[in-house]
């Protein structure tokens, strides 16, 4: 086998194993790498447009269509489910809270965290 097929094959099982990785801490409600790296940057973006007000992950976009490119193509249900992964962990300083619940829609802030 040449090197250059090796190493096609070894970069599509690292590439498999990231994509394992990622189910596993979906399934599991640990955050992924790639959740920390898109909530890194979407946790300081929301409470720039926000502050610390509550919101819906499915109003989100329509309120403040500058997230739309951080939010990329994520539906408001795994906005959601990525918020509540996030809950209890602070990123790059900042806290996602559920706060209740109205009309069967969770509601959230984002709040810096206190060290």
């Amino acid at each position: 086998m040449s090197d250059a097929a090796l190493a096609a094959i070894l970069i599509e099982v690292r590439e498999e194993l990231r994509a394992l990785r990622r189910d596993l801490a979906a399934r599991s409600g640990r955050l992924s790498p790639d959740d920390r790296e898109l909530l890194g940057r979407l946790l300081p973006a929301i409470g720039g447009a926000r502050g610390s007000e509550p919101f819906a992950a499915r109003d989100l976009a329509e309120e403040h269509p500058e997230l739309a490119p951080i939010i990329g193509g994520l539906s408001n249900k795994a906005l959601g489910r990525l918020l509540a992964r996030a809950q209890g962990s602070e990123i790059n300083g900042y806290l996602a809270q559920h706060v209740g619940v109205e009309i069967n829609v969770g509601l959230w802030r984002i709040v810096a965290a206190v060290r």
